[in-house]
Formats: structure tokens, C-alpha cells, sequence
């Protein structure tokens, strides 16, 4: 064989071992490769191809604007295997997917996690990027602040979308993602004040929560609170107050959903009016896929947002209507202003 043979046939083997290390980059030089070069020498090779066809998986389905699909092959590849490439692409998804404060921790989590000197260079690129990314996401996250007029006493609980904390009051604000959310204080007895309020990008937004009177005994353990819950049970055992407020918080959540739908459904229109005549035969130049992204971005909004004002909406409703007349003291006043939709609940 002679010596340019000899080399040709090196260069070919080389690139066989090259084209076998990660997956392809995504548009705009986005690093990608769902090898892991640091993980355990023990894990099995059918494993890690495995791991490799998922994430190829994902890069695909996240360039056709298949946001939610990706993130599901991307999870799974990080099941597998643990490499920052991979994570990179998982936040991506999530910031794509509307999921901003889950995808802001997802790239500190990236930009904070130690990489060895020797791990390939894609590894030390993704961790370069989710730094980057992290500075440019950050500021578009809302957060909350939560304060609360009366005292809320020892085991006081915050309960954020359904899932509850202990209160403290020098909790500093929550990030929390853009959109409708329900926020209540309860108290040990059971007495509680609740809040739905709509989130915008790169909004602060401070509630005041006002706490009733504590139940006599309400704390001592004897029962009273159970009592009292089982007299007048609604929907799912909830007492008329509670059902009352979590229908207006459905209702409420429904009609910011239908919004959304109206909105992003229009511009989706009027954006693809303009990609027919950009996009002869679905063929897009390189300049009109900022524009198929942000069409297909607004046709996910809408469609997520009919769901939404469908779901909740007859939800709300018919927790409202089969709501029992136990002790209708609680108050509910809708405010719209330039920061949102605010629904207050008071007891």
C-alpha cells in the first residue's frame, strides 16, 4: 500500500471514530453530544448508544419545533448517562417550552457542576454556554413576593400551584414561570387566605394575602377542625368555601387561557400568511427560520392555551355550581391592571 493510501485510510478511520463521539450541533453552533466521556467505565456500550440515539432523537424533534417531544428524549438520555451536553439541550427545551424558572436552574445547575480538564471540549462548551444562556434568561423570569396581614402561627404552610412549604416570612421572592398561578397561606386550624394571579416576563409582582381570625381551639388537636370539614362537603370532600375558591381560580386560570389562545392564534395566522409566500413549496430560506420558530412557537401557545380555557373553565364552573351553602362568608373580587389578571379570595 503506498503512503497516500496509507493516509487516506487513517483520515477516513478517524473521522468513523469523530462522527461516533456526539451528536451533530443544532443550528447557531449550539453544542451537542450526548456521550459522556466522564461517566463510569462500568456502563454497558448498549447503553450508551442508547443513550446517543435519544439524544440525536431529541436533537431532531427540537428542530422542528417539537419542544416537548425533545425534552421527553432528552430526560430519558440523562437517565442513561450524565453529560452537560445533554443538560444543555434539556434547558433549551424548557426555556422553548415556556418553563423559564425550571430552565434558569437547569443552566445553573449546568454552569455550577465542576468539569474535568481532560473531559472532551464539547463538555467544556456546554458549560460555557449555560452560563451565557443563564445571564440572558435570568432577567425574564417574574418572581413574587408574598406578604401576609395577621399571624400565621407555628406550622403555617405556603402552598404555591398546589404544592406547600413551610411559611416563613422572610422567605425572599419566588422565581416562578410566566403565566397563571394560585397562592395560599393555611394556617394549622385550617383558616387560610388565596390569591390566582397571572405572572408577565420580567415582572416583580408583591401579593398581600389577609389571614382571618384563628378558629378558637383551632390549633389544640381536638378534632374541631375535622369536624367542621366534614359538615357541608362539596366536590372531592371540600368544604364550600374551599370549592368556591377553587372554582373562581379554575375560572379565572380559563379565561387568561383563552387570552392566550386568541392572541398567539392570531399572530400564528399572520405569521404563516407571510411564510406561504416566503416558503414556495415548504422550502424556507435561511432567513425565515427565526420566523418558522416563532410561528410554531405561537401555534403551541394557542393550542395550549384552548386546553387550558376549555379545562378549567367548565372545571370552574362546575365546582361554582355544585358548591355547598356551608358558611358562605368568603369574598372573591377579579382586578385587572397593567401587571395582569388578579383574582383575591378573602375569608
Amino acid at each position: 500500500m503506498s503512503g497516500r493510501s496509507v493516509l487516506v485510510a487513517a483520515f477516513c478511520v478517524g473521522a468513523a471514530l469523530l462522527s461516533c463521539s456526539g451528536v451533530a450541533s443544532a443550528q447557531g453552533g449550539e453544542p451537542a453530544g450526548p456521550r459522556d466521556e466522564t461517566e463510569p467505565t462500568g456502563g454497558a456500550d448498549e447503553e450508551r448508544a442508547r443513550a446517543r440515539t435519544l439524544a440525536n432523537e431529541g436533537l431532531t424533534a427540537y428542530r422542528r419545533g417539537d419542544y416537548s417531544t425533545a425534552l421527553a428524549k432528552f430526560e430519558q438520555a440523562e437517565r442513561i448517562v450524565t453529560a452537560p451536553t445533554i443538560a444543555l439541550h434539556h434547558a433549551r427545551c424548557l426555556e422553548k417550552l415556556g418553563r423559564l424558572a425550571e430552565a434558569l436552574a437547569h443552566y445553573g445547575t449546568i454552569a455550577s457542576t465542576p468539569i474535568p480538564s481532560d473531559a472532551p471540549y464539547v463538555h467544556h462548551r456546554a458549560k460555557q454556554d449555560a452560563l451565557l444562556e443563564q445571564q440572558a434568561l435570568e432577567p425574564r423570569v417574574p418572581s413574587l413576593a408574598v406578604e401576609v396581614e395577621g399571624e400565621p402561627g407555628a406550622g403555617a404552610e405556603l402552598v404555591v400551584d398546589g404544592r406547600g412549604a413551610p411559611f416563613r416570612a422572610d422567605d425572599a421572592p419566588r422565581r416562578l414561570d410566566p403565566g397563571p398561578h394560585t397562592i395560599e397561606v393555611r394556617r394549622k386550624d385550617g383558616t387560610k387566605a388565596a390569591v390566582a394571579i397571572q405572572l408577565v416576563e420580567r415582572r416583580q409582582e408583591r401579593v398581600r394575602l389577609v389571614l382571618p381570625p384563628p378558629r378558637p381551639g383551632g390549633e389544640s388537636g381536638d378534632g374541631t377542625e375535622g369536624d367542621e370539614a366534614g359538615d357541608g362537603a362539596g366536590l372531592f370532600g371540600l368544604d364550600g368555601d374551599t370549592q368556591r375558591t377553587a372554582g373562581w381560580v379554575a375560572v379565572a386560570t380559563g379565561g387568561v387561557g383563552l387570552s392566550v389562545a386568541l392572541i398567539t392564534g392570531g399572530a400564528a395566522i399572520v405569521i404563516g400568511s407571510d411564510l406561504d409566500a416566503r416558503c414556495p413549496d415548504g422550502a424556507c430560506p435561511r432567513d425565515a427560520w427565526g420566523d418558522v420558530d416563532q410561528h410554531d412557537g405561537y401555534r403551541a401557545a394557542s393550542t395550549v392555551g384552548w386546553i387550558v380555557a376549555g379545562a378549567f373553565g367548565a372545571a370552574g364552573v362546575a365546582l361554582l355550581l355544585t358548591a355547598p351553602d356551608d358558611e358562605p362568608d368568603a369574598t372573591a373580587r377579579a382586578v385587572v391592571g397593567p401587571n395582569g389578571v388578579h383574582l383575591r379570595v378573602d375569608y
